[in-house]
């Protein structure tokens, strides 16, 4: 009885120690098989872990933030194109400066103005834009005459006195007249038609003795 106990006893320990065994061998093959599922698990979520580091990473802003995507970006509108310079045409009358303040007002002349007025070939100054002249001169052909010319100023008919000789063909180049208080010049421009008395892109300056002077802007004229 003795033995047997004892070999029952020691039968009962082998029992056990090769339970113990079977189960940590057991365990042993889960947690290889735990391992090798955990793993690949933990390579996933590193590699899909967020940067934390700012200052290694440059991420640039979205410029289309608010817009639908596959939507096209909004082109920039063009620049404005700049509008020509256009130079504004040179009133056919000018504005009187200086003097007491009182305006120079050449009138049209009247019929009977230039009448009796002496010399061979006569020249005129009118607007662009008028029928009328401000002012007619006439002179004799030759180096030594002096044209005399009229204008209406303050209503009434003023004849003025060439201030250089030279006859007609100074006249039509462009000269000053003189007279009570008044000097007027024309100086001649650019031709603007043919035949035999042309006209000429001319500018009447009408000075007065107080300083005063005024500009007119028109054609000057001259023929038979």
């Amino acid at each position: 009885m003795g033995f047997r106990g004892e070999v029952d006893g020691n039968d009962g320990q082998e029992r056990r120690v090769s339970g113990n065994a079977h189960s940590r061998a057991v365990v042993g093959r889960c947690m290889k098989t735990m391992f090798l599922f955990a793993a690949p698990l933990a390579l996933i979520a590193c590699s899909e872990a967020p940067v934390s580091n700012d200052a290694d990473v440059d991420v640039a802003a979205p410029t289309n933030v608010g817009q639908p995507e596959g939507m096209p970006t909004e082109p920039s509108p063009p620049p404005p194109a700049e509008e020509p310079v256009v130079n504004a045409p040179e009133p056919a009358i000018g504005e009187t400066q200086g003097g007491d303040g009182s305006e120079i007002a050449l009138a049209p002349l009247q019929p009977d103005d230039a009448a009796d007025l002496p010399g061979e070939l006569a020249c005129g100054f009118r607007l662009a834009d008028a029928r009328q002249s401000l002012m007619i001169a006439r002179a004799d052909v030759g180096d030594d005459a002096r044209g005399v010319a009229v204008i209406r100023n303050g209503g009434y008919a003023e004849r003025l006195m060439a201030r250089s000789a030279g006859g007609f063909g100074a006249m039509e180049r462009g000269i000053a007249f003189g007279g009570r208080g008044m000097t007027v010049t024309i100086d001649r421009g650019e031709r603007r038609s043919g035949g035999e008395s042309p006209a000429y892109a001319a500018t009447l300056l009408a000075q007065r003795a107080d300083g005063a002077e005024r500009r007119y802007q028109g054609l000057w004229t001259c023929g038979p």
